[in-house]
């Protein structure tokens, strides 16, 4: 279903058959866009999109998503690994705190975000380092500040939304601007760093490849 806002176009996905339209038969129109039964798509700044993914959706999107990682080499099979090491691990971190009091969440935090940026990265984090710490803060703030901020807002109202939260429009802006930093150090990281075969081993390692292709790319 096709609804207009403000004289901007929103697609909202609510079947398995709109899903497929979506993401098979027009998968290049709609790239990126979220896929949930009660899709909450609030523009932010003009360009920014919330959006988030539940209920019997979820195992549709879990299915297109694996497709597209298997199209860059990034199996099935190796997305469960992935999952039972970080398991292996938390499992092995609780054995070593032996019965002790600790923050449930906030090993939960790690363990969940090891599976990203393993698949995406190769690379797991402590829960006192330094990159992850300042990724975790920074979103946990912004996802904090986001609900404040939703709905569908453009143009004008936006303006006023951010006249009238303004504190909460800042404190999103700060965040978001310290995730993407934390994404830029390991990027950055990665493209200085010496490829010992040319075989790409993650999702950033395919990143690094079409960004050194693309000479109109000025991310760093």
């Amino acid at each position: 279903m096709k609804i207009n806002l403000y004289g901007n176009d929103y697609f909202v996905l609510s079947d398995f058959e709109t899903i497929t339209e979506a993401y098979v038969k027009q998968g290049q129109n709609f790239s990126g866009r979220p896929v949930d039964e009660f899709s909450l798509m609030g523009l932010v700044f003009g360009e920014q999109m919330l959006m988030r993914t539940e209920n019997k959706f979820s195992e549709i999107h879990r299915k297109f998503i694996l497709s597209k990682l298997r199209e860059l080499g990034v199996t099935k099979p190796y997305f469960h690994e992935v999952i039972i090491n970080q398991c292996d691990s938390f499992i092995a971190e609780i054995e070593r705190i032996n019965g002790q009091p600790f923050d449930i969440i906030e090993y939960l935090d790690i363990y969940t975000s090891n599976v990203f940026f393993t698949i995406v990265f190769s690379k797991s984090f402590d829960k006192e380092d330094a990159i992850y710490k300042v990724f975790r803060n920074a979103s946990k703030m912004f996802f904090v500040a986001t609900p404040e901020l939703d709905g569908f807002y453009t143009g004008l109202w936006i303006y006023l939304k951010k006249r009238l939260q303004f504190r909460t429009y800042k404190k999103l802006v700060e965040n978001q601007r310290l995730v993407y930093e934390c994404g830029l150090s390991l990027f950055r990281e990665r493209l200085n760093s010496e490829k010992v075969n040319k075989t790409n081993n993650d999702l950033m390692d395919y990143y690094i490849e079409a960004y050194k292709t693309d000479s109109t790319n000025t991310f760093t």
